[in-house]
């Protein structure tokens, strides 16, 4: 009996959910119209009834006629129909003398199987708390639900008995009672207000006819209908109805104005943007960019007595002389604008609405003409850098930016005239210095020199003073001129009044001055396919610095190419590659070492005094590649490549004299090297 109650229950309690819901949301699309309300409560009573009556009544009838017989049997099959025919028996009023015996057989077998226990509790628990939710549901939207909502459950089922039950209905219309020039266009908007209706009509009686109109409103998003009257000739009366519930009556009256006979426009560009005062006669919608200021002249047939420009909402009072009255207003966003005079001290349109378009201020744009990608040249070469560069407005600087082996950065500045430059400078490589020590210089090859103290890297006993001969470097520095395996990084950056951009990060290699690789081409086979690996590593390192450096133009062009996760993943894979680049340079190094190379020639231990300095300078740019400094992260870059084409240099000069036919200690360490590239 509980698990029949507790099915009809939750049964009952949900259609009397799911019948509310529907009902409640057909009301608020009719206003909660008295018909509608009506039938709602009808078919909800004869509804439930037929619930009550299908799911809780008649099967409590049942189980009283049937005591439940045939659900005992199918949840306890261990009775084997003994209760069936005990009861088949009772009713017949049969005097069997195996009717005592089958009473005792199946109680002995209830006692071992009670039936409580064939009745899983889930199976009325669960009943139960839907019947539970279902009426909570129904009690929360009754006392806190949204607005019609909570108005429109009172009222379905306490409306009949209870005054008070539905929220005020009305529709708000704007701009209610107006005053138009005559030809002019009227746009009125209706808000319903307690209820939420489908559609909305508008009814209109003009002067001189004999009927009131209609037409649709359109509904925008939300809960707004909007609707247009153009060109309104004559006085009218209109009010919106939707779903049985009409609005206040308004009157629209209209008047004759001066007539708008020209517009013009004169621009006072800010001064940043290098333009001109511009006047637009006749003019219309406004384009400028921000900041401009824009003086309207408004010529009419007569002299208005006031005058305002409606901007984006804000008025503004315009000056009269004659005919023509004036304003300034100042771009600072889009919108739109219109001119309005007074009647009966009511504001009247006197033109339609004119658009204000900002025209944005876009980021110049620069671009390397020449050589407009990676470049070699020997120290004594000049290098022409042509650039090209354009701004919407106006260019405020454009500058060439150089650094010479990862040192402090250099500029030299264009002279910029308007939004258009081309222009050019000559980078004298023989003029430009780099930071060497002071001291004899060491000719270790052709094309490539040493400047510091002379040391005796022929004596085997002398590493230790051979590996000190370049940790002297960064003292007593003074300026030289450029050497083979020395770099020049270089890029151009433009900028306006608030932006700026750069160019790709492009290198100028120093080479030999006499192509003594070029020349070992012709000595000897071979060298190729060395050169394609001893260039392997610097272009590696290069590719690292490029990427570093896409990934700071970037981060000050605002880009929205990367978010903030992808910027350190990026910088993240950067740094990793450049730890294993840094084991790489240093495992050659001292492979060289231990196979002893240096000690037999001095060319060998520049070359691997080199690499360990490359790899010194790639662990710290890691370490800030992966701290997102990347801007700190570019000299030590920088420099790790300098050290690696100059490690690259010397090799190069090897080669040449191992393909020319050295002999002896010299031309087997050349060769030796060469084999620590494969």
């Amino acid at each position: 009996m509980k698990l029949v109650v507790a099915r009809g229950v939750a049964v009952l309690a949900l259609a009397a959910l799911l019948l509310t819901l529907a009902a409640v949301y057909l009301g608020i699309r009719q206003a909660f119209a008295s018909e509608l309300v009506i039938g709602a409560r009808i078919i909800l009573v004869l509804v439930l009834g037929l619930v009550a009556s299908v799911s809780l009544i008649y099967p409590l009838r049942v189980l009283r006629r049937t005591q439940g017989v045939r659900d005992i049997e199918k949840r306890a099959p261990g009775f084997d129909g003994r209760i069936e025919t005990y009861q088949g028996l009772t009713r017949t009023g049969s005097n069997s003398p195996f009717l005592g015996l089958l009473a005792e057989d199946t109680l002995r077998l209830a006692r071992a199987l009670p039936i409580s226990l064939r009745v899983p509790k889930w199976e009325i628990s669960i009943p139960t708390a839907l019947a539970a939710v279902a009426v909570m549901i129904l009690v929360g939207l009754a006392a806190f639900g949204p607005g019609n909502w909570r108005y429109g459950v009172r009222h379905l089922w306490a409306g009949w008995a209870l005054t008070d039950t539905l929220p005020p209905q009305r529709i708000v219309v704007a701009p209610g009672d107006k005053a138009v020039r005559r030809g002019g266009d009227l746009a009125i908007s209706a808000v319903a207000e307690g209820f939420d209706p489908v559609a909305a009509d508008v009814f209109a009686f003009f002067d001189g006819s004999d009927a009131w109109e209609s037409a649709p409103m359109e509904r925008l998003d939300g809960e707004e209908f909007d609707f247009v009257f153009f060109g309104i000739r004559q006085p009218l009366r209109y009010y919106v109805v939707a779903a049985g519930v009409r609005s206040a009556e308004y009157a629209v009256n209209v008047v004759d104005l001066p007539l708008v006979r020209n517009i013009k426009l004169t621009y006072h560009y800010p001064n940043w943007t290098q333009l001109e005062q511009e006047v637009e006669d006749p003019g219309s919608d406004i384009r400028a960019m921000e900041g401009t200021d824009v003086l309207l002249d408004i010529t009419t047939d007569q002299s208005l007595g006031e005058a305002e420009l409606i901007v984006n909402g804000q008025a503004l009072t315009m000056s009269i002389d004659g005919n023509v009255s004036s304003a300034t207003l100042q771009v600072s966003q889009d919108g739109e604008y219109f001119v309005s005079t007074f009647f009966d001290g009511d504001p009247v349109r006197l033109t339609d609405d004119y658009l204000i378009t900002l025209i944005p201020d876009n980021k110049p744009v620069v671009s390397l003409v020449k050589p407009a990608r990676d470049w070699r040249a020997s120290s004594i070469e000049e290098v022409t850098v042509r650039v090209e560069a354009r701004d919407d407005f106006g260019l405020d600087s454009l500058k060439l930016h150089y650094s010479v082996n990862g040192g402090e950065l250099q500029e030299r500045l264009f002279d910029v005239d308007g939004s258009y430059m081309l222009a050019e400078e000559i980078l004298y490589l023989e003029e430009i210095g780099t930071l060497v020590p002071p001291g004899p210089v060491i000719n270790v090859g052709r094309g490539f020199s040493f400047s510091g103290p002379t040391i005796d890297f022929l004596q085997g006993n002398n590493t230790d003073e051979a590996d000190d001969s370049l940790e002297a470097v960064a003292e007593n520095q003074e300026t030289s001129g450029l050497q083979a395996g020395d770099l020049i990084s270089y890029y151009v950056e433009a900028k306006d009044r608030d932006q700026s951009v750069r160019t790709d990060l492009f290198f100028v290699e120093v080479q030999p001055f006499d192509r003594s690789f070029s020349q070992s081409m012709q000595g000897g086979g071979g060298g190729g396919s060395d050169g394609q690996r001893q260039d392997e590593i610097s272009q590696r390192q290069k590719e690292i610095l490029v990427a570093t450096w896409n990934l700071i133009r970037e981060q000050a062009e605002d880009s929205t190419f990367l978010d903030d996760q992808q910027l350190r993943d990026n910088a993240a894979m950067l740094s990793g590659l450049q730890r294993t680049l840094a084991e790489q340079a240093q495992t050659l190094a001292s492979r060289t070492r231990a196979r002893q190379l240096t000690r037999v020639d001095n060319q060998i231990q520049i070359f691997v005094q080199n690499l360990e300095r490359a790899a010194e300078a790639m662990i710290p740019a890691a370490d800030r590649l992966a701290d997102l400094q990347l801007e700190e992260a570019v000299p030590s870059e920088q420099s790790a490549l300098q050290h690696l084409l100059r490690a690259e240099a010397v090799f190069t000069d090897i080669q040449v004299a191992f393909n020319q036919g050295g002999g002896g200690r010299g031309g087997f360490a050349g060769r030796d090297l060469s084999e620590l590239f494969e």
